[in-house]
């Protein structure tokens, strides 16, 4: 009867986590439909493109003049102001990233598919919330902010002369600061084709899904050892954030102003890189003492610092890719939970130096400890809650074992 009733309430917690984690997503979130949507590089191409639409002068002088001192000529306040940040659109992103992936693999730069199908005609087919519709393509950067010099400066000859606002030639700029645009999809893959990176953005010009103020977030990795977290927020009503937040492995560090203001403004905090992944979001308290997250029920994951890979954590996760006991792979089980004490045993440890972490059922990892390959029985004190966890462990940010354990009140 003991074991029946364990076994009912094992089945009961794991439905109601399942059950509750699918039902929370929201802006910023993975898509339950279209999980990896957007990628880390998107995400960083919308950051910056509503950086640049709520303040374009201060983006100009402190992201394009450093690299091209002509760009002081462009983005001027009576041709160029500032307007509305745009909102992420998961079938812009959609069609975006299908038309990445054909440009780097089949076929190069070009607003036309490999097929013969023309811009006019792709996006329609996956966006159909309005006919206003406009795309920017570029190739050859590395990074986000390589292609958005690209787009916004517009070169026209071989010495690096910007195209002139509102001129034939600045096409990219006049997408990017299109006011009647409202939603923005992002697109990006790496393949054999020369210049090897390929970006898009598509824009939509349909009323967003969404009102959560902070509109865009990601991460930068620089180089010098440094990641920069930056956000994009804009209250409707004009009022300044009381509490401007990023939350980085629980840990709270206020954000500061990096463009425009304080009530319509993009927020940034950089802080020394680490040598695996931290996961983190973004937390403003407005006027009204509302708390708005980004994403909004997930947490974000800071892909390439150091070895790790990860992008992006969905609520509640219980798992990452877990690996059956094989001759390639070790085996990692819990032995026992007692006084607080937990026993793990792991069987064919790797060759190299390992982490081992446990993640209770909301996807927070509350413990972390690094193992060489001798260790094969590790002795963990540390208080838990009733409810699920799990067990991983990684190598170079890549999990190579897991397991999950209930843990009941005694």
């Amino acid at each position: 009867m003991i074991y029946r009733a364990l076994m009912f309430l094992f089945i009961f917690v794991i439905s109601f986590y399942i059950n509750s984690a699918a039902s929370e997503r929201g802006y910023g979130d993975w898509p339950l439909a279209h999980p990896g949507h957007p990628n880390m590089r998107e995400r960083r191409i919308l950051v910056l493109t509503n950086a640049c639409r709520i303040s374009p002068t201060q983006y100009r002088d402190n992201l394009l003049v450093p690299h091209n001192s002509m760009a002081s000529s462009i983005l001027l306040p009576e041709n160029y102001p500032p307007v509305e940040p745009l909102y992420w659109q998961v079938d812009l992103n959609r069609v975006a990233k299908v038309h990445a992936v054909d440009m780097a693999n089949k076929h190069g730069l070009s607003h036309t598919s490999s097929d013969g199908t023309t811009f006019q005609n792709r996006v329609p087919a996956y966006y159909k919330k309005s006919q206003r519709i406009s795309e920017n393509i570029a190739c050859g950067s590395k990074s986000a902010f390589g292609s958005m010099r690209q787009w916004l400066l517009d070169i026209i000859d071989t010495i690096g002369t910007p195209a002139p606002d509102k001129s034939s030639d600045d096409g990219h700029r006049r997408n990017i600061m299109n006011s009647r645009s409202k939603e923005l999809g992002c697109g990006y893959a790496k393949g054999p084709i020369r210049w090897y990176y390929f970006w898009v953005q598509d824009f939509g010009g349909g009323t967003p899904d969404y009102s959560n103020p902070i509109s865009a977030g990601a991460h930068f990795v620089h180089s010098g050892n440094n990641t920069e977290f930056m956000c994009v927020y804009s209250d409707p009503q004009g009022n300044e954030p009381k509490v401007p937040i990023l939350n980085l492995d629980g840990n709270e560090h206020t954000l500061a102003v990096k463009f425009g203001s304080k009530n319509k403004g993009t927020y940034a905090l950089t802080l020394p890189s680490a040598s695996d992944c931290r996961y983190y979001y973004f937390s403003f308290t407005d006027s009204n003492n509302k708390n708005w997250r980004h994403p909004e029920h997930g947490r974000l994951v800071t892909v390439g610092e150091g070895s790790c890979e990860e992008e992006y954590e969905a609520p509640g996760a219980i798992s990452y890719r877990p690996c059956n006991k094989s001759l390639n792979h070790p085996h990692v089980s819990v032995q026992s939970i007692s006084n607080n004490r937990i026993s793990i045993n792991i069987e064919g440890p790797p060759k190299e130096s390992y982490q081992l972490s446990i993640i209770n059922f909301r996807g927070q990892r509350i413990y972390r400890q690094m193992l060489d390959n001798t260790q094969k029985n590790v002795y963990i004190g540390h208080t838990l809650s009733p409810g699920i966890y799990h067990v991983h462990l990684c190598k170079k940010g890549k999990p190579i074992a897991s397991t999950m354990f209930v843990h009941l009140l005694q």
